[in-house]
């Protein structure tokens, strides 16, 4: 039996989150990102933003967990640091974003995937 489950958290804006969980035995041992640092800059266009984004990975108990690798995108054409990166012994997976020319709202959306289940959090940055 296929089971599929789905929360979504306001669509813009801090902390959205998503989380889907297929089938009875999805590997959920990350099951959380937490934005912890970056959202709702604002910052001239073509500039890198003051402060990285960060997200925090943590399990179905809350616990954190190191070495997870969370994949970055952008939907404005701004530059990220990095595509992927590595959670530390603190959970903590980050990078550096530049804003794209346009100005106006750029989402960035971190994801983690472990077997079957992704979570997804995004961050919102302002170019003016």
């Amino acid at each position: 039996m296929d089971l599929e489950t789905e929360y979504q958290g306001p669509k813009r804006g801090a902390d959205r989150a998503v989380l889907l969980a297929h089938g009875a035995g999805a590997d959920m041992h990350a099951a959380a990102l937490t934005v912890v640092a970056g959202n709702n800059q604002s910052a001239p266009i073509d500039s890198t933003l003051a402060i990285m984004l960060a997200v925090k990975v943590t399990d179905q108990y809350g616990n954190v967990v190191p070495n997870a690798t969370v994949q970055w995108s952008d939907d404005a054409g701004g530059t990220l640091s990095a595509t992927t990166s590595v959670a530390d012994e603190n959970g903590i997976a980050q990078v550096q974003y530049t804003l794209g020319s346009t100005p106006g709202a750029e989402d960035v959306v971190a994801t983690l995937t472990v077997s079957t289940a992704s979570t997804t959090t995004s961050f919102v940055e302002i170019g003016n």
